[in-house]
Order: structure tokens, then sequence, then C-alpha cells
């Protein structure tokens, strides 16, 4: 990110690290993957693991909040150059709804 300009004050870095170390992929098998999906080699692939809002939860949260949330990603990964957003949604998710959040799915590829 800090190459592409953001400044490193805008930078959060979220998720569960402790659990990057469980992923060990072979060179060829990111190779093939690359290959299977059509993202270029000289394109970072971001993974996105997705995640749903049932109507039963609305009472407890709010469901504007996580599609903002994944229109804060989607937005800037299909605007961006030399990136690719691989979204892998939960399979409880509505796909018609986030795939909607998505303008022109340039860099975006859901699987």
């Amino acid at each position: 990110m800090l190459k592409h300009g953001i400044p490193e004050e805008k930078i959060v870095t979220i998720g569960s690290s402790r659990h990057d170390c469980l992923v060990n992929v072979s060179d060829a098998e990111v190779k093939s993957m690359r290959a299977k999906l059509g993202v270029a080699n000289d394109s970072a692939m971001v993974l996105l693991a997705s995640a749903y809002q049932l109507k039963t939860y609305n009472d407890y949260s709010n469901p504007e909040l996580q599609r903002s949330m994944k229109r804060a990603v989607f937005v800037p990964a299909d605007n961006s150059l030399g990136i690719c957003l691989v979204v892998k949604p939960q399979p409880s998710e509505n796909m018609r709804e986030t795939r909607s959040l998505v303008e022109t799915n340039k860099n975006i590829i859901f699987v």
C-alpha cells in the first residue's frame, strides 16, 4: 500500500496474523491458481474471506455497516492498478447482494 502512495498513518493492520503461518503454499500451487483465475503474475493478489449478515442479526447489528465495509474494500480494489481482489464468499452469503456492491469487476474475482 505504501508503494501505491497510501500514507502510513492511514494503514491499519487487521485480521488474525497468528494464523498466517498455517498456510504454506508452494510456488507451483500459486502459479497454477493465478493461471486458473487469470491473475497476472505482476499483480498483487489479495484474498477477502467474505462474511454474511442474517436478517435475524439485524436487531443486534446494522446490516449497512457490513455493506459499507465491503464497499470500502471493493471500490479501491476495483479502481487500482496492479491488484486483484479474490473474494471467497461465506456459503450462506447472498452473493447477488455482495456482487451488487462492486461497480465494474475489473480487478475483482468471486470464487
